[in-house]
């Protein structure tokens, strides 16, 4: 009457089996460093262990070889392509490429991508992204669940660099940035501000990364989420942040509020120059300029101690700033 489950997690190989594993294999002897290597590319997986030891046969640098390794070595993406992807409904396989952009997906995420073809357009399926999911989970398809309620998902890194190398290979670039858009769209709806902008930043869609920070800007500093905001800006290239007139300013609000005078005044003085450089006509031009005033009035309060300067300048902020920022 007892009963005792081995599920996915019991089978796999600690970092000193998979060494033992690899001497045995080998003949090598295998240092801490190494064996740990070894778990992280491999997850222990048991099979990846045994195709590990093929691609490295022959290999005079162990370690840096294993740094190389990848779900695109050659050993390792003819079994997944033979055993794995080939032998898959054409529409599993669909889903499974389209969620290669992803680090984490779940049902939701899911449908989002796979349900719009290029440009937008709804295409029609068979499968739905629930059904791709249970899939997934019930057939333990190289797919670890990342919470106990199992909404978050990610692949097992070798078979989510195989599926990006096949995604690369069989769609159009033109496809790829469809898809990395809608998931910026989904992420972004959903409050994941970081993820949205890895995907736009993955396309070179700096345009549109700048605009998402903007987007977000006055939530964040309004909650007083400022090194958040500041690791959103270390993000984009430097030039972005120095020639966008907003995310000057906001540069420069950031450095009051962590203290640092050097940023404070470097770009406070680049957004003058913008907002100097700017037209009335253009749509920013006002929120600049309402900007540029507060963070004049505050260098008058702070560095100059000029309180009536600073109090008019704030009160003629108040003409330009909108009821978001407030």
């Amino acid at each position: 009457g007892l009963l005792n489950e081995i599920r996915a997690y019991d089978l796999r190989f600690t970092p000193d089996e998979s060494a033992a594993f690899l001497n045995r294999m080998l003949d090598v002897i295998v240092d801490q460093a190494t064996a740990a290597l070894l778990e992280t590319k491999t997850e222990g997986w048991a099979v990846g262990l045994r195709l590990t030891c093929l691609y490295l046969q022959g290999q005079k640098d162990l370690k840096r070889s294993l740094q190389q390794l990848s779900g695109n070595s050659r050993y390792i993406a003819e079994y997944l392509l033979a055993e794995v992807v080939s032998k898959q409904h054409p529409e599993m396989v669909s889903y499974l490429l389209e969620t290669s952009i992803l680090n984490r997906f779940c049902a939701a995420l899911c449908h989002q991508i796979n349900q719009k073809g290029r440009h937008g357009h709804d295409k029609k399926t068979e499968v739905g992204a629930e059904q791709f999911i249970q899939w997934l989970a019930g057939s333990n398809l190289f797919v670890i669940a990342l919470d106990n309620e199992e909404y978050w998902f990610r692949y097992h890194h070798l078979f989510h660099e195989f599926l990006k190398g096949e995604l690369n290979k069989q769609y159009s670039k033109d496809r790829i940035t469809d898809l990395h858009q809608h998931a910026s769209r989904w992420f972004n709806e959903n409050g994941l501000i970081e993820e949205a902008l890895q995907h736009l930043l993955a396309i070179d869609d700096i345009s549109a990364a700048t605009q998402l920070i903007l987007e977000h800007r006055y939530m964040l500093m309004n909650t007083s989420q400022y090194f958040r905001l500041c690791r959103l800006l270390a993000r984009l290239p430097e030039n972005a942040v120095t020639n966008s007139p907003l995310l000057a300013s906001t540069r420069a609000f950031i450095g009051l509020n962590m203290g640092n005078d050097v940023d404070v005044n470097a770009f406070t003085q680049r957004a003058i120059e913008l907002l100097a450089e700017s037209s009335p006509e253009s749509e920013d031009y006002f929120v600049l300029k309402g900007e540029v005033l507060i963070l004049q009035s505050l260098a008058d309060l702070l560095f100059k101690s000029v309180a009536e300067t600073a109090l008019a300048r704030v009160q003629e902020a108040f003409d330009y700033i909108p009821d978001s920022a407030l």
